[in-house]
C-alpha cells in the first residue's frame, strides 16, 4: 500500500486592460463531490474493507500519514 499527497494548482488568468473578472481553472473531477478522496484511495478502501475484511478502525490506523478519521471513511464506502 502506498499513499501519496497530490496538490492541484489552479491557474488564474486575467487581463489588466480588460474590466472582466479573472478566470480560474476548474477543479479536477471527483467521484464523491466536495471530498478529498481520489479514485485510488476509494479503491484501496473498498479492497481492504470487502476483499481483505479489514474493519474501518484498523484501516484508519494504516493511514498514519494522512490521518483520515473513521467518520470520513464510513460515508465513502457507503455512498
Amino acid at each position: 500500500m502506498q499513499i501519496r499527497m497530490i496538490k492541484h494548482i489552479r491557474k488564474v488568468d486575467g487581463c489588466r486592460g480588460c474590466e472582466t473578472a479573472p478566470v480560474t481553472a476548474d477543479n479536477p473531477a471527483q467521484l464523491i463531490e466536495k471530498s478529498m478522496a481520489s479514485p485510488s484511495v476509494l479503491a484501496m478502501l473498498l479492497t481492504t474493507k470487502y476483499v481483505d475484511g479489514l474493519p474501518l478502525h484498523r484501516f484508519e490506523k494504516s493511514l498514519v500519514v494522512t490521518a483520515i478519521p473513521r467518520q470520513t471513511l464510513a460515508p465513502w464506502h457507503a455512498g
